[in-house]
């Protein structure tokens, strides 16, 4: 695929970097869990340590994962009578092991497309991108690693697989896959270092870049006290003035972080060691520092023997094998006197440092810096002591006794006690530096951009309207400032987004014209995003409605009378109420768990993501193409195998039954907000939606209609969902007698498979 077909402005890179380094967090979290209570014979599933059922599991194992169950009835009969229990106390468990193997597939996704797009990684210039790829693939790493250490995953998986085929007549659907990846994953690193092949070049060009920046912060004490480093009274003419940096978040980023990248990044393309002598010098002076690095809270990762066990096998990397050799004797005999000087530095440093600043608060605005870098420097040293503590292989004990380190701890404090006290302090200063400098100059280089396209011109413009609305007075009323949007918004100009405004407009008035619809679809791009964001909405507010159930039954049993009287208050709101008025009612009805017309939770939550510089006509109109965007989207799920709808779960495999609520909540919600008829906007939604999925009743690609039928139920659910729309609109724009046949079709598919 070239280049001009895949731009990264169109990948949305910061959304989904964000957002799966977030959930990878949770994903460490859920197997860490997983692997302690196995690891605790009270908390490990009764079934991996039962006498009677020992023979069974062994034999699960041992044939994981292929496992004959109609043959061997012998040695599985014991779990005949277990399979209910099994099914249900192993769900949690399986079911983690399915989410790992899904958020494998997104990340492989999207650092697919990060090297089609052949995007541009320099920690010193693109802070952001840079560290949140390479913390996406510790972060992976890393989750492939603990989940090759639970020892009792193939009994897990194997046994929920072997109840649910003795329950259903089938190996759940998910099980293939599954259980191929944790074979393929047995030395998880040694799978990696093959399957990075392909993403070497932008991730040995991310680590290369760290050149600068890690041998700075990896100096001895000696260096820093030579530079008087961290030392405010070193040079008193310059007290007052900013300390500034080219590479301003470098100074602070984490050791311990540069240190996993640069280990873990360069076994992955571990070809780049052989024929660049500066990624050579980096994993040297990394595998010099430390012994262990630290995976996951208490789980540690041996640096040098993992990495010559993988490279022991590979041809030509004798030298390599040395260098590991000798770093690992390095670090034996020199790291924890290193560490242990620059410890004894920066107490001393710390106590100037929480001394003059107690004295002189105001010099927190200028050298801000100065206490961020003091404050990250005392914690990787701190955090590299507590790793060690237990995991060195000491020639020198007295390096990791440390009796001094709560005068350092309490330093780190006295620092953090001055910031949160003079917080005001360095807000005023830096508001006007903003306000006052940063926001003027940028506004000239904005200004005198010759070319640039539309959508950074308005990002830079936001940048500027952003600092130069700042003023000392919202420091002194305590308001919050909050910069997350503007924070995103510099993500998206890089351990850009393509409108559709013009093509939306075109296809919200040609739904009637099949021809012309085709050809404007095929111009709409992000298609499956806007699906799938839609869908986790959904999924969301099911759950909530879940909840609000629970509440709704819980006080009706205790409060029935007050509960009846909120119920009959929101069932008599005639539909000419002020607006105003029925949102009271509404948020009244919601706390009591009752559902409503108009979720008044979900009109706050959007409400807050209005944006000044849109006016409300603009606004109403981007609320109306959304709804068009996803109506005409629909018939995509058809070609997609999971929208297969199930009969015995009263739902789609994906999840995309939840876009009925989702659909229906969220035009309700926004509607209300910019003041329109929520029953207008949605009869055209079904108008639009209607036609779309039409269209791929004529279609005759098996494979973009193999979920068809199971797609057009959507309708059904969503005017079954919707209070503002009625089963016989629905047939004035769908045939009845396409649901009938969808609902024979989908049960009847339903039966052949469990046959």
């Amino acid at each position: 695929m070239s280049r001009s077909v895949l731009q990264p402005s169109q990948q949305k890179l910061a959304e989904k970097l964000t957002i799966l380094n977030d959930r990878g967090v949770g994903m460490l979290t859920r197997l860490y869990n997983i692997k302690k209570a196995c690891g605790d014979p009270k908390a490990k599933p009764s079934y991996l340590i039962d006498k009677n059922l020992e023979s069974a599991v062994k034999f699960i194992v041992r044939k994981f994962p292929a496992v004959e169950t109609r043959n061997n009835n012998q040695q599985l009969a014991q779990l005949q009578k277990e399979k209910s229990e099994i099914l249900k106390n192993l769900a949690l468990y399986y079911f983690t092991f399915v989410d790992v193997m899904e958020f494998k597939d997104h990340v492989c996704e999207l650092l697919n497309t990060i090297d089609v797009c052949q995007v541009f990684f320099d920690i010193t210039v693109n802070f952001d991108l840079t560290k949140n790829y390479l913390d996406l693939i510790i972060t992976y790493t890393t989750l492939m690693i603990l989940l090759s250490r639970i020892e009792e995953r193939k009994a897990i998986i194997g046994l929920y697989n072997y109840a649910h085929e003795m329950t259903h007549g089938a190996s759940d659907r998910e099980y293939p896959r599954l259980g191929q990846m944790i074979v393929d994953y047995e030395n998880p690193l040694k799978k990696m270092m093959e399957e990075f092949v392909p993403h070497s070049k932008s991730l040995s060009d991310a680590l290369i870049s760290l050149q600068m920046v890690y041998p700075r912060r990896n100096l001895s004490a000696d260096q820093w006290r030579n530079a008087q480093l961290l030392s405010l009274i070193s040079a008193p003419s310059t007290m007052l003035n900013p300390a500034q940096s080219d590479t301003m978040p470098c100074e602070y980023l984490s050791l311990d972080a540069m240190e996993k990248w640069i280990i873990f990044g360069f076994i992955l393309c571990h070809g780049i060691l052989n024929t660049d002598a500066t990624a050579l010098n980096l994993w040297k002076l990394a595998l010099q520092s430390s012994s262990c690095l630290s995976l996951f809270r208490d789980e540690v990762f041996h640096i040098h023997k993992a990495a010559e066990d993988l490279f022991v096998n590979i041809r030509g990397y004798n030298k390599r094998i040395n260098d590991i050799r000798e770093c690992k004797e390095a670090a034996v005999s020199h790291a924890g006197s290193m560490h242990r000087e620059r410890r004894k530095f920066l107490r001393s440093a710390l106590k100037e440092l929480a001394t003059v600043l107690s004295d002189q608060p105001g010099l927190l605005g200028p050298k801000a810096l100065f206490v961020f870098m003091a404050l990250s420097f005392a914690r990787d040293e701190i955090i590299w002591l507590l790793r060690h503590a237990d995991n060195m292989p000491k020639k020198s004990a007295d390096d990791f006794i440390d009796k001094h380190i709560a005068e350092l701890i309490f330093y780190m404090e006295e620092l953090r006690a001055h910031v949160r006290k003079y917080g005001p302090v360095m807000q005023r200063y830096y508001v006007q530096y903003l306000s006052g400098f940063d926001a003027v100059v940028l506004n000239e280089l904005v200004q005198n951009l010759s070319v640039c396209p539309e959508d950074e011109s308005i990002i830079m413009s936001s940048f500027v309207n952003t600092m130069t609305s700042l003023s000392v007075k919202q420091v002194e009323d305590g308001e919050v400032f909050d910069f997350r949007g503007m924070r995103l918004d510099w993500f998206r100009l890089q351990k850009l987004v393509v409108e559709n405004v013009d093509v939306l407009t075109q296809m919200r008035t040609s739904f009637d014209k099949p021809d012309q619809m085709a050809a404007l679809f095929k111009r709409l791009s992000s298609v499956d995003s806007v699906l799938k964001r839609m869908t986790i909405i959904g999924v969301i507010l099911s759950f909530r409605s879940l909840a609000q159930e629970a509440l709704r039954d819980v006080l009706s049993y205790h409060i029935p009378f007050l509960v009846s009287s909120i119920e009959d208050f929101k069932d008599h709101i005639p539909r000419e109420t002020d607006m105003k008025v029925a949102m009271n009612v509404y948020e009244l009805s919601s706390a009591a768990g009752l559902p409503c017309e108009i979720d008044p939770a979900l009109v706050v939550a959007l409400s807050s993501q209005k944006s000044e510089n849109i006016s409300p006509e603009e606004e109403y109109k981007i609320a109306c193409l959304l709804m068009v965007f996803v109506a005409v989207s629909l018939p995509t799920l058809a070609s997609n195998v999971m929208s297969q709808y199930s009969p015995a779960i009263e739902g789609h495999c994906n999840n995309i039954h939840c876009l009925a609520k989702a659909i229906n909540q969220i035009a309700a919600a926004l509607f209300t907000i910019h003041k329109g008829s929520i029953e207008d906007r949605l009869k055209e939604f079904l108008a639009l939606a209607s036609s779309s999925l039409l269209k791929i009743g004529q279609e005759t690609d098996k494979t973009t209609t193999r979920n068809r039928e199971s797609v057009y139920l959507l309708l059904d659910m969503i005017v079954q969902e919707s209070p503002f729309l009625t089963m016989d609109l629905l047939e004035s724009c769908f045939p009845y007698v396409l649901l009938r046949n969808a609902y024979h079709a989908v049960y009847k598919q339903s039966v052949t498979s469990s046959a």
